[in-house]
């Protein structure tokens, strides 16, 4: 199959499994209320009597099994009178085999449409009859191979089904469907029964099955609409959920970006806090170890780290001083001492570790912990 392919889609028959499948659903009483066939009775032609075989629907075994002459008006009628549920039973007339011709026969795919009209301009090609000579049936089993459709092709001659149908229209037995296989009786396929000797429905049952396929198309809209409606409901409630959600969500996530701001904001402020105690020591331990002839120019403090520089009138001496304190550790240049010529003095360049714990520097600082 591809894309080019032909898709058959037999809507009758589709229709009728469909109303077969909804029929489940229907109480029994209410259904033999609404259904109008008890079964299907099948009438044999045997020299001059008929065989008749009553099924149950569904049943593959017959029921009943009577003959009955063919001139026999009343017996018939007899029949009904002991069996009322032939009275609302499918007819369905069987030929037999050497009355009829079945051949499966191949036409062009184009034909599909207008299958019965090309059939009968053309049955004389296939058979011995033409179509004014003989009552035939045809229906589409498959395709060829070479892009053909296969068609099972079923007459009898119309004088002989004219004269045995009006024999069963003598004993008041009116088929509704003439068949030429015992097999095929309860299915929807072809059918030999011409036009002119189809029953005429009454309003009455009209009216029946019109309620029947009013209540089936309501159960197919129930079965298709309600569910899809009902779940289209619940989208839109879902979705106003979500929106509600999402407002919720989105002031959560606000308030989460407003504490983070706040929680950076305290960390500087503690570590501001917690480093001003050190840089107040360091200041006032460097102003008690200088001499007043030594100047800073610039101090760097970072972690444990203190660089500084300045000028002094002897700044080799500066390393002795500063290691003479007992907060600084690892004094040393870190850069050549130069002569400034500004001033005349040493420029150097010194850096420090700062070796002493917090409350060595709180007490240097001044700070006394309660």
């Amino acid at each position: 199959m591809n894309l080019h392919s032909t898709i058959n889609f037999d809507l009758k028959r589709f229709w009728i499994w469909w109303i077969d499948e909804l029929s489940f659903f229907i109480p029994k009483k209410l259904k033999s209320m609404l259904v109008d066939q008890s079964g299907i009775l099948v009438v044999f032609e045997n020299q001059n009597n008929f065989d008749l075989k009553f099924y149950k629907k569904n049943e593959h075994s017959p029921f009943l099994k009577v003959s009955i002459k063919s001139d026999g008006h009343e017996d018939f009628d007899l029949l009904k009178e002991k069996y009322p549920y032939l009275n609302k039973s499918k007819i369905v007339l069987v030929l037999n085999d050497a009355i009829t011709i079945r051949k499966v026969i191949n036409l062009p795919l184009a034909v599909y449409d207008n299958l019965q009209q090309v059939i009968g301009f053309e049955l004389n090609r296939y058979t011995p009859f033409n179509s004014e000579q003989a009552y035939f049936s045809a229906i589409p089993i498959g395709k060829t191979d070479y892009g053909q459709i296969k068609v099972f092709l079923v007459l009898t001659p119309k004088q002989y089904l004219d004269n045995l149908i009006q024999k069963l229209i003598n004993l008041q037995i009116f088929p509704d469907k003439v068949d030429c296989d015992n097999a095929n009786h309860n299915k929807q396929d072809y059918d030999l029964l011409p036009d002119k000797y189809r029953p005429i429905e009454d309003s009455y049952k009209k009216n029946i099955r019109r309620l029947t396929n009013f209540i089936m198309v309501s159960l197919l809209l129930a079965v298709l609409v309600v569910p899809v409606w009902r779940l289209d409901n619940t989208v839109d409630v879902l979705n106003g959920k979500i929106k509600l959600s999402e407002k919720q969500f989105n002031k959560v996530i606000q308030q989460q970006q407003e504490i983070q701001d706040l929680y950076k904001q305290t960390e500087a402020l503690i570590k501001v806090k917690t480093n001003a105690p050190i840089v107040i020591a360091i200041l006032k331990e460097l102003s008690h170890l200088l001499h007043d002839d030594t100047w800073l120019i610039s101090l760097q403090f970072g972690g444990n780290k203190l660089q500084i520089q300045g000028v002094s009138p002897n700044a080799s001496a500066l390393i002795g001083l500063l290691e003479t304190s007992d907060i600084f550790t690892n004094v040393m240049f870190i850069s050549p001492i130069t002569q400034d010529k500004n001033s005349g003095k040493e420029r150097f360049q010194i850096s420090l570790d700062i070796g002493a714990d917090a409350e060595k520097l709180d007490q240097k600082a001044g700070i006394i912990n309660e």
